[in-house]
């Protein structure tokens, strides 16, 4: 017979490596659902600029502009997350893209252009070939980018998390979300939580205008400016 003493921790002990291993697995857990959500990167010395104002598709998809071999539908059943998503098929060489242009002759300079987006590949017709997800930038000197592939055999649920590193001395013109399938394929997908961010250097915050004094007023020319005059308009008087 173990006495109550030995019982009793016996218990404890099972009562603590059970409440542990839980703790543990809880953790992994919501570690694993963690890692599949969007976060903005860390650059020393940047600002990170979401360029996409509708990252959800709640609003519409009018932004991703379709070329001759795309087409696409702003949905509201099958969605990824939220109520809407967009829902594409790119024939060969078919392309989704959103662009955002910084200005003519900016000075806009950044680390890098991160591609973060859901996408659900619903089929791929054709067995060879790809579709890719790209962050594209075009600077001083010309165009960079940085694609992740999804072969034609691949499908279901992806994460999409690209980043282009960007020569920070150069000039940044315009930046894209570049999807686009390449090799006789035809890809049917759903995508949603697309963001395009750029890690700028520098500071961009807006100028603060700088109070002007107005051109003192002297109407009846006696040498004393208006606002101190009680006559502004005698000069027989003051």
């Amino acid at each position: 017979m173990f006495s109550l003493y030995t019982q009793i921790k016996y218990k404890f002990s099972r009562f603590f490596s059970t409440a542990l291993f839980l703790i543990i697995n809880l953790t992994l857990v919501h570690t694993a659902i963690a890692a599949d959500e969007f976060a903005f990167s860390s650059y020393d010395g940047t600002v990170s600029e979401d360029l996409l104002t509708d990252t959800g598709f709640e609003q519409g998809m009018s932004f991703l502009s379709l070329s001759s071999r795309a087409t696409g539908e702003w949905i509201d059943e099958g969605t990824i997350s939220g109520a809407h998503s967009a829902q594409i098929k790119l024939g060969n060489y078919g392309r989704a893209i959103a662009v955002h242009h910084l200005g003519s002759g900016s000075k806009v300079q950044g680390k890098a252009l991160q591609l973060y987006a859901k996408a659900n590949i619903e089929k791929v017709d054709g067995s060879k070939g790809l579709t890719q997800f790209c962050a594209v930038a075009y600077t001083d000197q010309g165009r960079h980018q940085a694609c992740q592939d999804i072969l034609s055999s691949q499908s279901g649920a992806v994460t999409i998390d690209v980043t282009l590193d960007i020569d920070p001395t150069q000039n940044i013109g315009r930046v894209y979300s570049w999807i686009q399938a390449r090799g006789n394929v035809t890809s049917y997908m759903t995508i949603d939580d697309m963001h395009l961010v750029l890690y700028r250097t520098g500071d961009y915050a807006d100028p603060v205008p700088v109070p002007v004094e107005p051109t003192p007023v002297d109407s009846d020319g006696d040498g004393i400016i208006d606002r101190d005059d009680a006559f502004p308009n005698d000069a027989s008087e003051s």
